[in-house]
């Protein structure tokens, strides 16, 4: 598929994927129905962590400044016409001293490090968050348990909420020379790999309401 790209982002229908330019300047559409590539907008940060309405015809982008836990302050239709916030769910923060905080006020990350990117669970029983040196975790709210799940980034919950998926880069101290992606089933914990080992960056995964998976291949579209 045409266009090398820094991010994805299935919506929830599986019709759509927006795709993040290089530097996060603006923000393509892959349409899966017409199988055609939307110029959707340009402008600073608009590609930077897009988010889909649940019907999967408006995307919230942002404006420079905000960030990623923040609710996008612009949403487009797919002919480019502003119209009213995406709404979103239950959403976490980053503190002062590098832990996550939801909203009822609850506190965590283990000592040692500081996490940014936490994304709660549709269900709202899980929280996935990441750390600058130690890789992926995930809250369980009932238990209050922290689970790491090693290197990795860029994670996502299937819509049912009983699994992430996420990518473990390998670089060689200065880039990316490789990256595969990662399937964890969250009652049991297990994990698995997606598809065969290569030397290609494999990056960016998301998965729709039905499972479907969408992902960044050396920046090209899967």
């Amino acid at each position: 598929m045409p266009g090398t790209y820094a991010a994805a982002e299935m919506a929830p229908t599986g019709a759509r994927v927006a795709l993040s330019l290089p530097g996060y300047g603006g923000v393509d559409v892959w349409d899966a129905d017409q199988e055609i590539i939307l110029e959707l907008t340009r402008g600073e940060r608009r590609g930077f962590a897009p988010v889909w309405n649940l019907s999967g015809d408006v995307l919230g982008v942002r404006v420079p400044g905000q960030t990623e836990t923040a609710v996008p302050m612009l949403a487009l239709t797919m002919d480019g016409r502003e119209v009213a916030p995406v709404p979103v769910g239950e959403q976490a923060r980053v503190a002062q001293d590098g832990t996550i905080v939801l909203a009822d006020g609850t506190h965590f990350g283990p000592a040692g490090d500081r996490y940014f990117a936490p994304r709660v669970s549709p269900d709202g029983r899980f929280v996935v968050f990441q750390g600058i040196s130690t890789g992926l975790y995930v809250y369980e709210r009932d238990s209050a348990a922290v689970v790491s799940l090693g290197p990795g980034t860029h994670a996502r919950f299937s819509a049912d909420s009983t699994h992430v998926v996420y990518a473990v880069p390998e670089d060689d101290g200065h880039v990316v020379v490789a990256s595969r992606l990662w399937l964890v089933d969250l009652s049991t914990r297990r994990r698995a790999p997606i598809g065969g080992l290569d030397e290609a960056v494999h990056a960016s995964p998301s998965l729709s309401n039905d499972g479907t998976l969408a992902w960044l291949r050396n920046g090209e579209l899967r």
